[in-house]
C-alpha cells in the first residue's frame, strides 16, 4: 500500500515498519494468534488524518489481493475483510464523503 499510487501518499510521513508490525498485531491479536496489539486506539491514530472513504475502500482491495497471493484460506481473508469493515469508523474522518 505505501507505494500503491491512489493512497501511498497517505503514509508517505508513516515509519513503514511500524504501520507493517501494528497491522501484524491487530490481525494475528484479533485471529487468535497469541499476540497483543500495542498500538494505540484506531481512531486515535487516524484522527489527525484526512481518511476518505475511497481510500479506505483502496486499501481494503490491496488488503485482499496482498492475502490471496500469501495463500491465505479463503475463510481467513474474507473474516479479516469483514472485521476492517467494522472499523471504517474508526479510520476514516467523519466529514469523509469520498467511496466507491
Amino acid at each position: 500500500m505505501f507505494a500503491d499510487p491512489m493512497i501511498g501518499f497517505v503514509f508517505r510521513a508513516a515509519s513503514q515498519e511500524r504501520v507493517a508490525d501494528k497491522e501484524y498485531e491487530l490481525a494475528a491479536q484479533h485471529l487468535g494468534g497469541g499476540v497483543v496489539y500495542t498500538g494505540r486506539p484506531l481512531a486515535e491514530v487516524h484522527a489527525p488524518h484526512a481518511i476518505l472513504g475511497g481510500q479506505f475502500d483502496r486499501r481494503l482491495q490491496i488488503l485482499r489481493r496482498t492475502l490471496e497471493e500469501a495463500g491465505a484460506p479463503s475463510a481467513v481473508i474474507e473474516h479479516w475483510l469483514g472485521y476492517t469493515e467494522q472499523l471504517r469508523s474508526l479510520v476514516i474522518g467523519d466529514d469523509a464523503e469520498c467511496s466507491t
